[in-house]
């Protein structure tokens, strides 16, 4: 037979699975949603995708910056 105890402890993690699936539910809808907005040749290769970076600053300017901005 159950305690009172044990049976609040089974309704607290069941209701954390339940808030868990309604997560990952969430986050697949979300990313379908993403990626229906892409064109079509993102979806057909999603792992070409290539990220552009700015191009870091040279060292030399960025202290030539500071020294400005002090005097």
């Amino acid at each position: 037979m159950k305690t009172y105890f044990t049976n609040e402890i089974e309704k607290e993690e069941n209701g954390i699975k339940l808030d868990r699936k309604k997560t990952d539910l969430r986050k697949e809808a979300f990313i379908q949603e993403i990626r229906n907005g892409l064109g079509e040749q993102i979806k057909a290769n999603p792992n070409k995708i290539k990220i552009k970076t700015k191009p870091k600053e040279n060292i030399i300017k960025k202290i030539f910056k500071k020294i400005i901005q002090i005097f």
